[in-house]
């Protein structure tokens, strides 16, 4: 177990997005009640702050909840758990930031959930989705943050948990897709309208990888047996 070089005052457990170099490092920081995103730059022999935006102040939120980024094209996509105001709950919020300056490019309301759920990138930026503890996963324009489709994919039990969430990107003349995992139901491709394309019958899916050129994936899954399966996105 090796020394600890420095504390950086991240939530450990949760989501983390790097630079496409390797040097800036956001995760989701806890400090005197605050849950801010925070970003540490990693290139000088002591790692500074690279910059820290507030959940209360600039992203309307009581905690941030997780988060996802997509290097290449220098983005961060994150979920908040909405505010309690007079004990009523407010609207949740997504948001998109650029990962090298934390600017805040969009910030939009999700009916509140607590802040659970998951939250992707698709990976050409074109399309953030988040899902909820309510079942639905939810497609926002990468450009302005527009709700552009609101779906229930669980079939057998429409208040299923959605485990996993992973884009599958377009390729060879076919538009990008969505691989959803709902407990207890066969893990399903989805089109981004929520049409039907296939299912595998993989179970009680833990996590979802998927090749850049969106040919196979990688299931991390407890049934049939605990494992990891290979896949073809194809029909084949």
């Amino acid at each position: 177990r090796g020394a600890v070089v420095r504390n950086l005052e991240l939530i450990p457990g949760s989501e983390f997005a790097w630079s496409d170099d390797g040097s800036i490092l956001v995760g989701i920081r806890y400090r005197n009640y605050d849950w801010n995103l925070r970003a540490i730059d990693l290139s000088p022999d002591e790692p500074v702050v690279a910059w820290e935006v507030s959940s209360r102040g600039a992203l309307e939120v009581d905690r941030m909840k997780s988060l996802t980024g997509l290097p290449q094209l220098d983005l961060v996509a994150a979920l908040g758990e909405g505010k309690r105001v007079n004990n009523v709950d407010l609207d949740d919020r997504v948001v998109l930031l650029r990962l090298s300056t934390g600017e805040v490019l969009w910030n939009q309301p999700r009916p509140h959930d607590d802040g659970r759920g998951h939250i992707e990138l698709s990976p050409d930026g074109r399309w953030v989705a988040v899902s909820s503890n309510a079942s639905n996963v939810r497609i926002y324009d990468g450009q302005d943050g527009a709700l552009v489709h609101d779906l229930r994919p669980c079939v057998r039990n429409p208040n299923a948990q959605i485990s996993s969430l992973r884009f599958v990107p377009a390729t060879g003349g076919a538009e990008a897709s969505l691989l959803v995992a709902c407990w207890g139901e066969p893990l399903q491709q989805l089109t981004l309208s929520g049409d039907y394309l296939r299912a595998w019958p993989i179970d009680q899916v833990d996590g979802l990888r998927v090749r850049p050129d969106g040919l196979q994936m990688l299931v991390q899954h407890r049934e049939p047996s605990h494992s990891l399966a290979f896949v073809n996105l194809d029909d084949s």
